[in-house]
Parts: structure tokens; C-alpha cells; sequence
């Protein structure tokens, strides 16, 4: 063998070993930037707290780090609507937000803080719901039943301050429901506007939702206007409260969003995209459904059916607005 032949073959073999080099370097590098942690800030009502914190955050860290070997790390905030949209206005910056109103999500559409698009989702960005109900004490000693058993003169109500709660809001949509129903269906026991006026007199307003169930279980009022699930949750707590679910009630509903900028600045859409699906498995929506949310996930609400009774009228929101 001729030595020229020799160099030759010897750079391509060190030419060949600088390539396999340069690919096993680049990808221990893509191996380790796959590694490093990821953070993702959660906006979200205080409703969905527990269940968040307790079920889903935890479920979605184990699946992630198990497939990718990619952890986690959420950063939380739990707050009424109305100081979540205003703290993201002012700077908070969110890469999720979960909240049980439409409309301050619009908000935010409106802000461009978010190119929200409900039908670029699965079920339009829902991922539970809830309807309004009233929460009595243990064997319902006011005989609560209806509407209008709440605009008796001796019937006191806890609710919570629309400013504070996304609840609230869904909670006086109901009322003015029902003042329409009212008037619509007999017997007329009494006006709309009586009514009305009869439910504002009877109000005792707490600052929040949860300074509302703690009020309301240490006995202070006879109804509590909050959400099934909200009711469900403290049953399931071993508070002594019945639920009554009045005609005509509405359903509420919570859409989650990807605050677009956020991720982008962030870095992080990959992972918070697939942490926004990961919300209508079935693990999680039976997670949802066990804490008293109503599941999108039609298999797993005909698992739950029996947890959760047909409402006997329950009428769409647009009512309101004819």
C-alpha cells in the first residue's frame, strides 16, 4: 500500500470521527437543554385552586418528566377575575389563565394580551362547568326551595362581592333569570322589581368566595348562592350542607387560554400548549369531576352521571340580552 494511499485513508477516518463527534456533541447538547427546567406561571380563579394544586399540577409534572425527563415548575396564582385581568394588565405575566368568566377573558382579547379564538380549541377551550345552586344548612330548617324562598323577609343570604368573585357574576345572572321567570310563569307571587329589591335587602356580601363558604358553615346566614361545585366541595369536606339546585338555573363554564406573547417570551409554548391538552384527558376530567366539576368529557360525565342531577330548567344566559 502506497503511503499516499495511507493519508488518504487516514483523513477520512479523522474526518469521520469529527463528524460522529459533532453530532453526539450537538445531541448531548439538545439532551441537556431538554433537561433543564421548565417554568410555567398559572393565572387562575379561586375556584379551581384545589383541584389544580392538589390533582392536576401534580399529574401533569409526573406525565411530562416521565416521557421527556423535562421538570416542571408552576408558579400559581389563585384570585377573583377581576384582580387576575387587572395584575396582567399591569404587568403579571401569565402563560395560562383559567378563569369562569367569558367576559374577562374579552377583556384581555380586547388588551391583546391574548388572540383568543374559542373554536381553535377542543370543546371551544372548556374544560368544565358548574350551575348555580344554593347551599342550606344540615336538613334545610328554612324550608329553602325556590326563588322566591329567598325573597322572604326572614331568609338572610350569603354572597360575595361581584368585584371579588367570577362567581358572583354568574350568581347575579341567575338572579335576574329567575326575576324574568318570575314574572313570565304562575302563580305571580310577586313582582320582578319586589323580587329583586327583596334578594338585595336579604344579602349579606363577603369579600370572597372562600371568606363565603368559611361564613356560611360557621352559621352565619340561611343560603348560601354559589356554584354546585363549590357545594359538592365542602360535602366532600364533611361540612353539614345540602344543595338545592333552583328552577330556572344557569350553567357556567371555564375556558383556559394561552397568553400568546407570555409563552413566546418565555419560551415555553411546547410545554404550555401540552399542559392545556392535558386538561381533557380522562385522568383529568374525572380529577374535575370528583371535585364537583361537571367534565366536557362526555364518556367520563356518563361515569359521573349519578354525582350530578339534570337541572329541571336550565335556561341559556342570552335571555338577558332580548
Amino acid at each position: 500500500m502506497g503511503i499516499f494511499s495511507m493519508m488518504k485513508k487516514g483523513k477520512t477516518f479523522v474526518f469521520l470521527i469529527f463528524i460522529l463527534s459533532f453530532f453526539l456533541t450537538i445531541g448531548c447538547k439538545g439532551a441537556i437543554q431538554k433537561q433543564q427546567k421548565v417554568t410555567i406561571t398559572l393565572a387562575g380563579d379561586s375556584s379551581v385552586e384545589e383541584v389544580f394544586k392538589k390533582e392536576i399540577i401534580p399529574s401533569f409534572q409526573e406525565y411530562w418528566l416521565g416521557r421527556y425527563e423535562q421538570p416542571i415548575e408552576f408558579r400559581e396564582s389563585y384570585e377573583g377575575p377581576e384582580v387576575q385581568v387587572r395584575r396582567i394588565i399591569e404587568g403579571f405575566e401569565a402563560d395560562i389563565v383559567v378563569l369562569p368568566s367569558l367576559e374577562h377573558l374579552n377583556t384581555l382579547k380586547e388588551k391583546r394580551f391574548i388572540t383568543y379564538v374559542r373554536e381553535n380549541y377542543i370543546h371551544r377551550g372548556i374544560i368544565a362547568s358548574s350551575v348555580i345552586a344554593f347551599g342550606v344548612h344540615d336538613g334545610n330548617p328554612r324550608d329553602v326551595f325556590s326563588w322566591e324562598s329567598l325573597a322572604r323577609k326572614d331568609i338572610k343570604i350569603i354572597g360575595v362581592d361581584s368585584k371579588n368573585s367570577g362567581i358572583a357574576r354568574w350568581v347575579l345572572k341567575a338572579i335576574n333569570i329567575a326575576a324574568l321567570y318570575l314574572n313570565k310563569e304562575p302563580p305571580k307571587t310577586m313582582s320582578a322589581d319586589q323580587f329583586l329589591r327583596n334578594i338585595r335587602e336579604n344579602t349579606i356580601l363577603s369579600k370572597s368566595d372562600s371568606y363565603a363558604a368559611y361564613s356560611f358553615n360557621r352559621g352565619t346566614g340561611d343560603v348560601f348562592i354559589t356554584t354546585e361545585q363549590e357545594i359538592k366541595f365542602q360535602q366532600q369536606r364533611g361540612r353539614p350542607i345540602e344543595m338545592i339546585i333552583p328552577s330556572p338555573t344557569i350553567s357556567l363554564e371555564y375556558p383556559i387560554v394561552l397568553m400568546d406573547k407570555n409563552v413566546d417570551d418565555h419560551n415555553n409554548r411546547e410545554v404550555a400548549e401540552a399542559f392545556i391538552k392535558y386538561l381533557w384527558t380522562k385522568k383529568i376530567q374525572k380529577s374535575l369531576a370528583y371535585y364537583g366539576f361537571r367534565p366536557v368529557d362526555e364518556g367520563v360525565m356518563e361515569e359521573f352521571r349519578r354525582k350530578f342531577s339534570t337541572p329541571s330548567q336550565l335556561v341559556d344566559i342570552s335571555v338577558l340580552k332580548k
